[in-house]
């Protein structure tokens, strides 16, 4: 889950540790772009009401392994996007 440095490292992490299939979820779409040319599968948050539902469809059950690569809730609300399109926010929230 995330796709900034973090999540796209893991993405790579994960193939070199021997993963056969890695589906990267964010709403950022030059971020799953990046992610896609890993060779990820890729989720846009935007595009599914309960992302968590379409994985466990798509695999059959449920993913074997979730890494959390966000650190915060995945919901912006509406100040926080307000604050990201504006670009006001430089630095994680404490």
């Amino acid at each position: 889950l995330g796709c900034g440095p973090v999540g796209l490292l893991t993405v790579k992490w994960a193939f070199l540790l021997g993963a056969e299939r890695v589906i990267a979820v964010d709403s950022v779409d030059y971020r799953l772009r990046h992610a896609a040319s890993y060779g990820a599968e890729v989720m846009n948050l935007k595009d599914y009401d309960n992302t968590g539902m379409e994985i466990k469809e798509k695999t059959h059950g449920g993913a074997d392994v979730v890494i959390d690569c966000v650190g915060m809730d995945g919901k912006m609300s509406v100040v926080e996007k307000v604050e990201s399109a504006l670009k006001l926010q430089a630095g994680s929230k404490s």
